[in-house]
């Protein structure tokens, strides 16, 4: 096959409005460079809203008072229930720091999740014998379990309140 002397020119040739003239052309593409695909770059398009840094303190400080708690019911226990508490204090009390050192909104959704995580602790033992499964807890209002809960609650709440107002912020 012999090549031609012609010149390749690339991309479509696109139908001028007035009187059908096909002149305009889309320039060649450099060779061995990818070609970048039209619109913003990926670093211009934010994922997620940026985090109000008030709104990122108050979900940090109550998912802190969450992990001291979780913290001290793992120490008042033992077993699965101990590795559960410990578990839920690291990831709150980590969390937390890094909340406040850089408020982004991926954290707020791990405080929502840990917070769910944590009220689904507190409540299953008290909802599940009403339904006739298990043994009823052994103490359902232990002060520690209750304050749980409702922090957990809160934390939740607020990390949502905050990812929402974020949310408005940048439309």
């Amino acid at each position: 096959m012999r090549a031609s002397r012609h010149r390749i020119r690339s991309g479509p040739a696109t139908v001028s409005p007035v009187g059908g003239d096909r002149t305009h052309r889309t320039p060649p593409a450099t060779l061995g460079a990818p070609e970048k695909p039209p619109g913003r770059s990926p670093e211009e398009i934010p994922i997620m809203p940026a985090v109000p840094r008030g709104g990122s303190t108050v979900v940090a400080a109550t998912w802190a008072v969450a992990g001291v708690v979780h913290l001290a019911i793992g120490l008042r226990t033992d077993g699965a229930i101990a590795v559960l508490a410990f578990a839920l204090a690291a990831v709150a009390l980590v969390g937390a720091v890094a909340l406040v050192a850089d408020p982004r909104p991926e954290l707020l959704v791990v405080a929502a999740v840990a917070g769910v995580v944590g009220v689904g602790w507190f409540a299953l033992p008290l909802i599940l014998p009403l339904l006739g499964i298990g043994s009823p807890a052994a103490d359902p209002l232990d002060a520690w379990r209750i304050g749980g809960f409702v922090v957990d609650a809160l934390t939740v709440r607020l990390a949502a309140f905050t990812l929402r107002r974020a949310g408005r912020a940048r439309a």
